[in-house]
C-alpha cells in the first residue's frame, strides 16, 4: 500500500494541473476603469484660459457626447465627430475639423478631462494645433487651452 501513495500523490497533482489550467481566460484589458456614470448629454463648453497669440479669445460651445460602455463619440454644432474614452472620471479624445471660422484645420492633438462625482461638470485641457489651407498660405498655430464643462441636462450619475 505503501507504493501506492507516490503514485496516488502524482496523479492527484497531475488532476489539479490539468484543471486549474482549464480555468484559465485570456487576459483581460485591465486598462480601464469602469466609467463614474453615463455622461451622454450635451455639454456646455467655455474655454477659461488660452495664453498662446494665435488664439487670444475665449469661447462657449455645445458638445453633444455619447456614451456607449468606455467608448464616447463627441459632436459639436457642425456635425464633426470626435472619438474617445471614458475611464474611471477621467475622459480623452482625439480628432480633426475643418475651422468654419477660421479656414484650414484644427487638430485635437490631446484633450483630456476630469468628470465631477456626480457627473455634472467636467474641467479638462487640450492640446491642438491649426493648420491654414495650403492653397492660402502656410500658416500654422498651436497651443494648449483650458475648459470648463456643465452638463445641459438634469442627468447625473
Amino acid at each position: 500500500m505503501d507504493n501506492l501513495k507516490p503514485l496516488f500523490v502524482t496523479s492527484l497533482l497531475g488532476m489539479l494541473l490539468v484543471l486549474a489550467g482549464g480555468c484559465g481566460g485570456g487576459v483581460e484589458d485591465d486598462t480601464q476603469e469602469a466609467p463614474i456614470g453615463d455622461i451622454t448629454d450635451t455639454w456646455k463648453i467655455k474655454e477659461t484660459s488660452s495664453p498662446d497669440p494665435c488664439s487670444p479669445f475665449q469661447s462657449e460651445y455645445y458638445l453633444d457626447i455619447y456614451q456607449n460602455g468606455n467608448n464616447l463619440t463627441v459632436k459639436d454644432k457642425d456635425n464633426n465627430t470626435f472619438s474617445g474614452t471614458i475611464s474611471g472620471n477621467s475622459v480623452s479624445w482625439t480628432g480633426s475639423y475643418d475651422d468654419t471660422y477660421n479656414g484650414g484645420t484644427t487638430t485635437i492633438n490631446s484633450l483630456t478631462a476630469t468628470i465631477a462625482s456626480d457627473c455634472r461638470s467636467m474641467s479638462g485641457r487640450m492640446s491642438w494645433t491649426w493648420k491654414d489651407d495650403p492653397r492660402s498660405s502656410n500658416d500654422s498655430c498651436s497651443g494648449t487651452t483650458e475648459f470648463d464643462g456643465i452638463r445641459g441636462g438634469f442627468n447625473g450619475c
